[in-house]
């Protein structure tokens, strides 16, 4: 079960692995922050805001999931 506690627009004032494709995200570029409980544990990341949208554009259903750096940037192709 996942639960989204936030997600939300921010700029980077860090280096960070995006989630969907593991590439950087350096300081200043905008992307997205999300905070959740997955299977009953606490993580948090960042997107870039194409692979953010990447990731939304999927209909979920439960027990469906991905692993960090599966997705090319920006898209629904697997790296």
């Amino acid at each position: 079960m996942h639960i989204e506690l936030k997600n939300k627009t921010v700029v980077a004032k860090a280096t960070h692995q995006c989630e969907w494709c593991n590439e950087a995200i350096h300081p200043g570029v905008m992307c997205k922050y999300r905070a959740y409980v997955y299977e009953g544990q606490f993580d948090h990341g960042w997107m870039h805001m194409d692979c953010h949208d990447a990731m939304t554009s999927i209909d979920w259903e439960d027990g469906d999931c991905w692993s960090p750096g599966e997705f090319k940037r920006g898209s629904l192709e697997q790296g």
